[in-house]
């Protein structure tokens, strides 16, 4: 038996052993690691990447949206805002810009 496993006898006409596999190993001689455990060590490195690529992503796009209200807020206040009269006052009175013919 391989890797720490104990090596069990069975005392008949054929010489049979079997072994008591140690460490997780599985199979007849105590070679082979579960999928589980062949995997663990991928999922130890990719499952990190993927978090911070998420955590960045979830990151970009609030930052795109603060940056969205920001310019949202800026068009509607300063000193001279043509998009704040429009939302304050909406209809434009062309009394005052139309001149009668002379």
């Amino acid at each position: 038996c391989n890797n720490g496993g104990f090596c069990q006898e069975h005392c008949t006409d054929v010489i049979v052993y079997e072994c008591q596999c140690a460490n997780g190993y599985v199979e007849q001689n105590c070679t082979e690691l579960p999928i589980i455990h062949k995997y663990a060590d991928i999922a130890l490195i990719v499952g990190p990447i993927l978090l911070i690529l998420l955590i960045g992503g979830i990151g970009m796009a609030s930052l795109l949206v603060l940056l969205m209200m920001g310019r949202k807020k800026r068009a509607t206040r300063g000193t001279y805002s043509p998009s704040c009269q429009e939302y304050c006052n909406p209809r434009v009175e062309l009394d005052n810009v139309l001149k009668p013919p002379p």
